[in-house]
């Protein structure tokens, strides 16, 4: 698939459209840089493209923290028009896959792989649930209040059909459930994330 001038290679396959998901120049960048590292030491390597990540210890900008501190402190969260599809993946399955990889024998050295659901899922829907898993009003949530940013895709939806053959791995947790342990373990830890 072509991305802003560049073929994209997902789960090692060049021009699979609408499954995108490096679509920058600095992520195809730093997939080839480790590639070249690799060679130039003689090591196999292998690159697993996470989709959109969300757990515990996320960052304070992006959704689902954000969505936490305002919702929690009772502010309506100003969003965009929530349109965006994503591929959601709970942090905790990230680790489990990263753990399938490392026991796999049959990951194939310089090829990439997608670690994701599979699960398109707007970011509407998202805030949404996260609306119902707190207990609020969805008139808490105010999309259009921003713009859309330039560089963001509509549609960010993995194929993670390789890495599950080579691997066995599929996400253990669903969208709600790992909302769910995000607010909790969140409240635990007194909501900071990083």
């Amino acid at each position: 698939m072509r991305e802003r001038g560049c073929v994209l290679r997902v789960d090692g396959n060049a021009e699979q459209p609408g499954n995108a998901h490096c679509a920058d120049a600095k992520c195809i960048l730093r997939e080839r840089n480790g590639l070249a590292c690799a060679v130039g030491l003689g090591i196999p390597f292998v690159t697993l493209r996470l989709f959109h990540v969300y757990g515990p210890g996320e960052a304070d900008h992006r959704l689902t923290p954000y969505l936490m501190s305002s919702l929690t402190a009772g502010c309506v969260a100003d969003l965009s028009s929530g349109d965006q599809v994503r591929d959601f993946l709970f942090v905790d399955d990230v680790a489990d896959a990263f753990i399938a990889a490392l026991s796999s024998g049959r990951m194939i050295a310089d090829s990439a792989y997608n670690v994701c659901s599979g699960i398109p899922v707007s970011v509407r829907h998202v805030s949404q649930m996260f609306c119902d898993t707190l207990g609020c009003s969805h008139d808490m949530l105010r999309f259009g209040a921003l713009p859309a940013r330039p560089d963001e895709a509509p549609w960010v939806v993995g194929d993670g059909t390789l890495f599950e053959k080579a691997t066995g791995w599929r996400p253990e947790h669903t969208l709600e459930q790992g909302l769910r342990k995000t607010m909790s373990l969140s409240r635990t830890e007194g909501g900071s994330n990083g």
